[in-house]
């Protein structure tokens, strides 16, 4: 991950150190993707077509990966839980509160995780440099995992 030991190795490990087992600890991430697979192995990352903004507007998802912590009381080992969520992109763009959401976390990224993500933030902020009124109808078939928008992060 871009940046761990700069920006946040320390604070994850007083952050581990700190976890007491009655709280559960939650983060997530996200991104653009044009797969619509939940589970995607790094052997099979070659497979999926170049990233461009039509096809990430027509074809394309922002996935959303919900990672959960809880410190087992017995052992004090740290048990990792994930969900990954799947929104179709044509979806986020018709929905305009939920596309200013996007553009403002999308030009908030730090430079070394677009670098990271290899070109697809790049496509992601082309498509939504775009007038919304070219993007607006939501897609008729969703493929995502959840039908609700997950709570946002405190």
């Amino acid at each position: 991950m871009p940046q761990y030991e700069a920006h946040l190795a320390t604070s994850v490990d007083r952050a581990f150190h700190a976890m007491r087992p009655e709280r559960v600890v939650w983060r997530r991430n996200w991104g653009p993707h044009l797969s619509p697979r939940l589970f995607r192995h790094a052997d099979a990352l070659d497979v999926v077509p170049p990233m461009t903004p039509e096809r990430l507007l027509e074809q394309g998802f922002i996935r959303s990966e919900h990672q959960t912590l809880v410190k087992l009381q017995r052992s004090a080992a740290i048990a990792f839980g994930l969900k990954n969520y799947l929104w179709p992109m044509r979806d986020m763009l018709a929905d305009p509160q939920v596309r200013s959401a996007l553009e403002v976390a999308a030009q908030r990224t730090w430079p070394e995780t677009r670098e990271y993500m290899k070109g697809r933030h790049e496509v992601l902020l082309a498509l939504l440099s775009r007038p919304a009124e070219s993007n607006a109808q939501p897609s008729t078939a969703t493929q995502s995992s959840s039908t609700e928008m997950p709570p946002a992060a405190s």
